[in-house]
């Protein structure tokens, strides 16, 4: 959980780094790349709650392991998009994604790790997102002068899908 923690958010970063080549790539102006991080955060924000509760139903880690799954695949799907407009299109759907896993991490943290050692683990698990807020500029920068403004959205696929593996055998019902 701690690396699908670490991509995820790290992500947000990168693609903020990305606005200004991608609005430059799709001849538009920045108000309209905008929508890639206000679509994002809409999306996650609209599902937190119902993603909690739709856990509480069927299970956390079925709901955790399908927002991965639905990160990776708007994570891919970004990177071949064609226009501004698909684009945008895709990252709500990473949003999507990514607000059925977070509408979980913390559930799942607390329902594996004893009471006495919650706060240690929250406490890990709250680094690991400020690492990954600091690591995520620099980490698009570097991503996109090297490989282009696709690859920061491509580099998650593969992570994010390594990040299912373990889920799949360790996570418990």
């Amino acid at each position: 959980m701690g690396v699908g923690t670490l991509i995820t958010v790290a992500d947000m970063g990168e693609v903020n780094i990305a606005m200004p080549r991608i609005a430059e790539i799709f001849d538009s102006d920045l108000s309209k790349v905008q929508w890639l991080a206000t679509g994002y955060m809409v999306a996650i924000s609209a599902l937190l709650m119902p993603m909690g509760r739709l856990s509480d139903m069927v299970g956390r880690k079925k709901v955790y392991l399908w927002g991965l799954l639905v990160f990776v695949v708007g994570s891919g799907l970004a990177s071949m998009s064609p226009n501004l407009d698909v684009l945008i299109l895709f990252r709500v759907l990473q949003g999507l994604g990514l607000g059925m896993v977070q509408g979980n991490q913390m559930a799942i943290m607390t329902s594996i790790f004893p009471q006495a050692e919650r706060g240690k683990a929250l406490g890990i698990h709250m680094t690991l997102v400020g690492m990954a807020l600091i690591l995520g500029a620099p980490l698009g920068g570097i991503l996109i002068d090297e490989f282009g403004w696709r690859s920061v959205f491509l580099i998650n696929a593969p992570l994010g899908a390594l990040c299912m593996i373990p889920g799949l055998f360790i996570l418990d019902e």
